[in-house]
């Protein structure tokens, strides 16, 4: 069978983070048994980080010639908690392990797993963790593999056990403009930097906002980013200004985080808006 390659494909509108892109360098093994073998790419939601882990494997895809792998844990969770041993089998099944062979339990199916992927040199990126327990079963006893996990947390206990951490801030101003440059390429950012620079301070440096921002100018041409930002300045109307086609589910994911996890421009038209989870939920 083909080796698993199983890691999305990058953005190719994705701009910056070389430093962040410097340290998940560290990860490549040229010492085995020596180098980490885990990073843990941590910030808000939105901010990006799934899309730097994406890049990155992509551009390092020569060092893992047996496997890319992915394992998105927000599938994984089910009102009875996260599903980590269903997480393994699917591995183990995209290392070529047959279904027959695959142990029911969590400690046999994590065994096996180490076992397996011993030899080779693989990536495995693990999306979305929200504790340090699921990500143990994941790490290889080798130093040929090494694991990825993003976070929107920090996950401490995994970094006094020698992972690498690597945090992710918003886009500063001229990241953000670039990326809605790339994305709207029609030249309504470059005939009012001033406006697409208060564009980018009002999505607050988040990808996943600035995305939504272009998406809203996409859908009218004829609409002039100074115009967009009119609206988003108006809290009345920046939760409208933030969704596409007057849906909120286009910011489904900040509307669905913790508000003392998101920027505070972001926070109280969300709390504002009746469809919004957040609303009522100070202090969570």
């Amino acid at each position: 069978m083909d080796d698993p390659d199983q890691v999305p494909r990058p953005n190719p509108a994705f701009v910056n983070r070389v430093d962040e892109l410097a340290l998940l360098d560290q990860l490549v093994p040229r010492r085995p048994g020596v180098d980490s073998q885990l990073a843990v790419v941590t910030g808000l939601v939105g901010v990006g980080k799934s899309a730097m882990v994406y890049t990155w494997v992509a551009r390092q895809r020569e060092h893992f010639p047996d496997g890319r792998l992915y394992v998105d844990f927000a599938a994984l969770r089910t009102p009875d908690g996260t599903a980590v041993g269903d997480g393994l089998a699917d591995v183990l099944r995209s290392l070529g392990v047959a279904e027959s062979t695959i142990p029911t339990s969590l400690a046999a199916r994590t065994n096996l797993y180490r076992s397996t992927i011993s030899t080779r040199r693989c990536v495995v990126m693990l999306d979305d963790v929200t504790e340090p327990a699921h990500v143990r079963p994941f790490l290889p006893n080798s130093g040929g593999s090494v694991v990825v996990a993003t976070s929107n947390g920090r996950l401490v206990e995994l970094e006094l056990d020698g992972a690498m951490p690597v945090e992710l801030e918003p886009l500063a101003d001229d990241d953000a403009v670039e990326l809605l440059r790339r994305h709207c390429g029609d030249g309504r950012v470059d005939a009012d930097p001033a406006a697409s620079i208060a564009l980018a301070r009002l999505c607050s440096g988040l990808p996943i906002a600035l995305r939504v921002a272009v998406a809203r100018l996409l859908r009218r041409p004829h609409l002039p980013v100074a115009a967009l930002v009119a609206e988003l300045t108006d809290d009345d109307r920046r939760l409208g200004g933030l969704s596409v086609g007057g849906r909120h589910d286009s910011i489904a994911d900040l509307q669905r985080a913790p508000r003392r996890r998101l920027p505070c421009r972001l926070r109280r038209p969300l709390q504002r808006s009746p469809t919004s989870p957040v609303a009522g939920t100070a202090g969570t």
